[in-house]
């Protein structure tokens, strides 16, 4: 029986058992109507470990050290080349279908002993949930390690020959990412709150970063946050020419910006399973939008979203120093997350950060180019505009006479909530806000 196949049949099969929360923790379907009479901390001990490291299948607890000199051991760019490849095989499966894209990678990057050491270990263990190998967080922090370690003089990669050395460093990483192994040394000692705030502190980053936000329906929301409303609410005293800040800031207007980053996404959104074998995985920017009349565009575009690896290796050592916790800190990723690797080749390291570039990506691009006096003022407009969206939004849902806008009152003047839908004998207040969380929050 593969390791990865749950008991009693395929995972794509019958009713769904397991429910994923945002944190990438896989709960009972049976558990979920009461939640709320567990602890935090029996969901998070109980359910939390659905990804296999090092630690379970090597004995090794070497982690990111012996990592490192794996990943960096052949050339970068072929390095590279694989595990993006897999990330996005990864990021292209449904939850239904996710048992046979782990199986598809396994066969790649393990022997058959280090398969039935996890097989070994899922009956000993008696594990319930789904054990996986790969992981979105351990796939990107590997090729973030391998910018930040390469050297130029590493031989190129062994070809017809099993990945097993990139294998072996995704578990590494893998145990690296175990944040409760060596949480539950330090929780031994504190205080029950204590406790608590540490299993939160898990819980929330690993939903920070697992919570992607559908493109297709992101990049319409933010067209029209960013494009279309911001006209309309021209009177508002705090008013900021976002279309314009973003043009003086990349040469582009928004509506071009997204265009071409619809454009980009397309071939990296096409790999999968099926195509993974030969499909390329790396972009060649030279057959990017080759008229003529949008080469100029074209550049400025791409200095939004890529980078060199020079470039790259040097911003994340500056926001690893600045911020630390390199487990989570893949904010040059998010900034750019194409690198080119080899010359006008460019590799993808998260698809899902690629595509926030062209949804909440742009706030950070026009709040980046305003000087740090009129963000304050940027701030109050986007909320002004979001609450402008989030009513619009729910007129379009309800009746005319169900829902009712915000409204003032009184002297000296009050705002009576952004919303109300009106039922017989209820009402339902709303209140819209914008705001996100900080960087200290995520770090």
């Amino acid at each position: 029986m593969s390791f990865i196949q749950p008991a009693g049949g395929s995972a794509s099969s019958g009713p769904r058992r397991w429910l994923l929360t945002p944190s990438g923790v896989l709960v009972p379907v049976h558990l979920a109507p009461r939640l709320n009479r567990l602890s935090h901390a029996d969901i998070v001990l109980q359910y939390w470990k659905v990804q296999l490291s090092a630690a379970d299948l090597l004995a090794s607890t070497d982690g990111l050290a012996r990592a490192r000199r794996l990943l960096t051991r052949y050339s970068l760019p072929a390095t590279l080349a694989i595990l993006s490849k897999a990330a996005l095989v990864l990021a292209q499966s449904r939850y239904q279908d996710m048992i046979r894209t782990q199986q598809y990678l396994a066969v790649q990057f393990f022997e058959r002993e280090i398969l039935d050491r996890a097989d070994a270990w899922i009956r000993e263990h008696r594990r319930d949930g789904e054990a996986y190998l790969f992981g979105e967080q351990q796939l990107l922090l590997a090729m973030c390690v391998a910018l930040l370690d390469s050297k130029g003089t590493a031989p190129p990669f062994p070809t017809g020959r099993p990945l097993t050395t990139l294998g072996e460093a995704l578990l590494h990483v893998s145990h690296e990412l175990d944040p409760l192994e060596m949480a539950d040394a330090r929780a031994a000692a504190q205080e029950p709150e204590a406790q608590r705030r540490l299993y939160i502190e898990f819980i929330l980053r690993k939903g920070i970063f697992y919570g992607h936000d559908d493109y297709r329906y992101a990049v319409a929301r933010y067209h029209s946050l960013l494009c279309e409303l911001p006209p309309v609410l021209s009177n508002d005293p705090n008013f900021v020419d976002i279309a314009n800040v973003f043009r003086r800031a990349t040469g582009l207007s928004i509506q071009t910006y997204l265009a071409m980053g619809l454009g980009v996404l397309s071939p990296f959104r096409q790999i999968n399973r099926e195509n993974a074998h030969d499909a390329p995985v790396l972009l060649d920017r030279r057959r990017l939008f080759t008229s003529s009349n949008v080469r100029g565009a074209a550049r400025r575009f791409l200095k939004v979203i890529a980078t060199d690896t020079r470039r790259f290796r040097r911003a994340m050592r500056r926001d690893i120093q600045q911020y630390g916790n390199l487990q989570y800190n893949f904010l040059e990723a998010e900034r750019h997350p194409l690198v080119e690797v080899k010359k006008y080749l460019l590799c993808c390291l998260s698809i899902n950060f690629l595509e926030r570039k062209f949804s909440s990506g742009i706030h950070h691009i026009v709040l980046d180019a305003l000087p740090s006096t009129r963000r304050k003022r940027y701030f109050d407009f986007f909320g002004a505009v979001f609450e402008r969206y989030v009513q619009d939004t729910f007129e379009r849902i309800f009746t005319v006479n169900r829902f009712v806008r915000g409204f003032r009152y009184g002297r000296p003047e009050r705002e009576a909530a952004d919303g109300w839908i009106i039922y017989p004998g209820a009402a339902i207040i709303l209140e819209a806000k914008s705001s996100r969380f900080t960087i200290g929050t995520r770090l």
